[in-house]
């Protein structure tokens, strides 16, 4: 068993763009070079990354050495294997929060039957079901409310929502089939409905409401949201002359919201999957070779991500599926590698070093001195002889190349609009980062 991931286009409907009245596909020039980290394995061959928070963890799913799909957490270099229920062989995770949580599904027991399952540390916990056979978890919030698809008896299967407690089914009314497959921090839950048709919608805590399409004859899926409540799927107009999926953002907290095409990299289809704080959405667009390649949409425009790639990395990488990005603009990839022949490896893509404004001697830049100080960040934290000082308007990834290396600890903070990280090092000095980039240095 494959475990399914959170971010797929609902199997009811083939993978295929659409008519909407639409921002233009514009490409968009080299913004910016990404760095290309792989993931590992879990001693198979496969790997597929699911999601990633805004600390850099990233969950999963990779083969064993048996051919087993177990579920995964990356953190600091290293890929560990999260197991499963008891009696299960196959588990897949789908969503991380700020806190660690994962979440994801594990077979259980004798009969191989698919639980909706949350892993905290060493423990997979089962979530728990209906009165049906089977449920998956696809998205955590950052209070821990989960959101997943049961079944429910002899029906067919529904949104479900777990909130630590309770186990709530989402159903609506005339609708034969529903799944849910993001939420939010206010709690706003997305999916798709399907009745005679399948339509993306957006459920407020008491009622479910459809998001609008191309036409009475489309249909929708929606996949992601974000704190302001902005919306990634898909929407495809059965009358359309090319009779395929695009990738969709919906915008505007308010009603009614504004579905906006994002467009293609010249072929026929799209797929969003993923969107951060700033609107900008992850997924693949077809090339007009008909290629599947990783995209991402931001600023109005499209980027084939394959492009962005440092010219060593694109020697021997394919870019096909983003599947998530942080707010640092952190994406995690599905690519293929000429080297080992993989057709499916997990990467996690970060921002070039150089990324952030350099702000050299603006307010809060604490410099001191080079000296006794620097040589014991080195000993301590891993720091490199003859590197640079950490300064502000760095990346994460310059100040680990720095004088300072690796922290000690970290902590997070979360405001409405940004995220703050304090890194901690030897004899109570700190770096603090402001969205992914240095704001002070302090010694």
């Amino acid at each position: 068993m494959k475990p399914a991931t959170r971010h797929s286009v609902s199997m009811f409907v083939v993978p295929t763009a659409l008519g909407l009245g639409a921002l233009a596909s514009s490409h968009c020039a080299r913004a910016e070079d990404y760095t290309a980290t792989p993931l590992g394995s879990l001693g198979g061959t496969a790997s597929h990354a699911a999601a990633v928070n805004n600390v850099g963890q990233v969950v999963g799913s990779a083969t064993t050495a048996g051919g087993l799909y177990h579920a995964f957490l990356y953190v600091n270099g290293s890929m560990t294997d999260l197991g499963t229920l008891p009696g299960g062989a196959n588990s897949g995770a789908e969503d991380i929060n700020l806190r660690g949580q994962v979440v994801g599904e594990s077979e259980f027991g004798p009969d191989s039957t698919l639980h909706a399952t949350r892993w905290y540390g060493a423990s997979a916990i089962d979530i728990g079901q209906l009165a049906g056979r089977w449920s998956t978890a696809h998205a955590i919030n950052d209070d821990g409310v989960i959101v997943g698809t049961l079944s429910s008896g002899d029906t067919y299967p529904v949104a479900g929502r777990w909130d630590g407690s309770t186990v709530t089914n989402l159903a609506m009314p005339h609708t034969s089939f529903s799944h849910a497959l993001g939420i939010n921090e206010s709690g706003q839950v997305v999916g798709q409905q399907t009745a005679a048709e399948s339509y993306a919608y957006l459920w407020n805590g008491t009622v479910a409401t459809l998001l609008p399409n191309t036409g009475s004859d489309s249909i929708s899926d929606a996949v992601a949201i974000n704190r302001s409540g902005q919306i990634a799927g898909w929407a495809r107009a059965l009358s359309s002359p090319d009779n395929g999926i695009h990738a969709i953002l919906w915008s505007g907290n308010g009603a009614p919201r504004v579905a906006t095409d994002l467009g293609t990299l010249g072929g026929l289809h799209s797929v969003a999957l993923g969107v951060n704080g700033a609107a900008q959405v992850v997924g693949y667009a077809e090339t007009p070779g008909r290629v599947r390649h990783a995209a991402l949409w931001s600023d109005g425009k499209v980027l084939d991500l394959n492009t962005a790639l440092s010219a060593a990395d694109a020697t021997y990488l394919t870019l096909a599926v983003a599947s998530a990005i942080n707010d640092h603009g952190w994406i995690v990839v599905d690519a293929e590698d000429s080297r080992t022949g993989r057709m499916s490896g997990a990467y996690l893509l970060t921002p070039a070093p150089g990324h952030c404004r350099r702000d050299h001697g603006g307010p809060g830049a604490h410099r001191g001195n080079r000296g006794d100080s620097e040589a014991h960040s080195r000993d301590a934290a891993g720091g490199h002889d003859g590197a640079p000082e950490a300064e502000a308007g760095m990346t994460r990834e310059d100040v680990r190349r720095s004088a300072w290396g690796a922290p000690l600890s970290v902590n997070l903070a979360l405001h409405d609009a940004t995220t703050s990280e304090l890194w901690w090092y030897h004899g109570g000095r700190f770096v603090l980062f402001t969205d992914g980039c240095v704001k002070s240095v302090h010694r």
